[in-house]
Formats: structure tokens, C-alpha cells, sequence
């Protein structure tokens, strides 16, 4: 997205095993990437998927909870995976994420999007709901975004055959 193009401060919500903060640091080549998660041998994946690409000066990786975050006005872009969070952390998270954003900076929110065979649709519900996620409908996302304060909210355009959808919105 053209609104993407010259971020300089990323948070990776969910980071596992740190694949999304090294991609971004390559990506945006002068930004400053923090990548967050709750799970421990994940983290340690993480930092050395980081090591392993010598990013260790732009990336940093922090255990923590993003209902828990108190980064205030940090980031221009963050990105926040709704698949892996329950309605409550859902809830719960979104203002947290809404706050460590700059002025005029993007949240950015993806999801899953099942395919049109109903038998992929539902297992794809399943796996979600199994790993603790929920499988938002798209009108939610848009509601919840323009409910913490986001403005110029929308759906890119699917690219690819990932089966994600993601809707970006400005902190004003």
C-alpha cells in the first residue's frame, strides 16, 4: 500500500519466531522494528532468526503482552494478526495498539479469509478456533478500527494466494 512505503518504526504484534520483523527491516531498510510475543521458546526463535540475519541493530525483541503494552505514539506501522486473539484480547488489545501508534501513523490488521469450498472454509474456522483465534469478519475489523479512533480506514487489495485480507487504519 502506498501508505506503507516509507515506514520508519515498526511494532510486530505476535512475532513468533521473528520471520515478519526480519522481512520489515528488509523491507523498510531505515526502519527500527520491535517484534513482541508471550510465548518463550518462540522468542528465542525469534532473536535468532534475528542474529542470523544481522539485524540485531534494528530489530529488538521484547516478551510481552500487547494488552499490556505501554508504548505511547512509537510506531508509524503496526501490525496486529487478529487471527491469533479471542474476542476479549481482541478488545482488550486494540486501544493498546491504537496508542503506541505515531500521530498519522497505520495500524494495520490481518485476517483470514477462507476459501470459497466450504470444506476448506470450515476447517480453516477450526484451526482458528482451535489455536485460541477467532475468524473476524471483515465489517468487525472496520467497526473496531473506527471505534478506537482510526480514520481513512479500508481492505487492500488481496495480492497472492495467502489466504489473508488485511484492512489498514490511520491513527489522526
Amino acid at each position: 500500500a502506498p501508505e506503507l512505503t516509507n515506514v520508519r518504526s515498526f511494532l510486530d504484534i505476535g512475532t513468533g519466531v521473528g520471520l515478519l520483523a526480519v522481512a520489515a527491516a528488509r523491507v523498510w531498510p531505515d526502519a527500527k522494528i520491535v517484534g513482541i510475543d508471550i510465548w518463550p521458546p518462540s522468542l528465542k526463535l525469534a532473536e535468532t532468526s534475528v542474529r542470523e540475519a544481522g539485524l540485531q541493530d534494528r530489530i529488538t525483541i521484547r516478551t510481552q503482552d500487547v494488552a499490556a503494552l505501554e508504548d505511547v505514539e512509537q510506531y508509524d506501522c503496526v501490525w496486529f494478526p487478529t487471527f491469533f486473539f479471542n474476542r476479549t484480547q481482541f478488545e482488550a488489545a486494540m486501544p493498546r495498539a491504537f496508542r503506541a501508534l505515531q500521530p498519522g501513523g497505520w495500524l494495520v490488521l490481518g485476517r483470514f479469509v477462507a476459501g470459497a469450498d466450504p470444506l476448506a472454509a470450515a476447517t480453516s474456522a477450526l484451526r482458528l478456533v482451535r489455536g485460541g483465534g477467532v475468524a473476524y469478519d471483515v465489517h468487525e475489523l472496520l467497526s473496531a478500527v473506527e471505534q478506537i479512533g482510526c480514520a481513512n480506514a479500508r481492505v487492500l487489495p488481496r495480492q497472492g494466494p495467502a489466504p489473508l485480507e488485511y484492512v489498514i487504519a490511520q491513527r489522526p
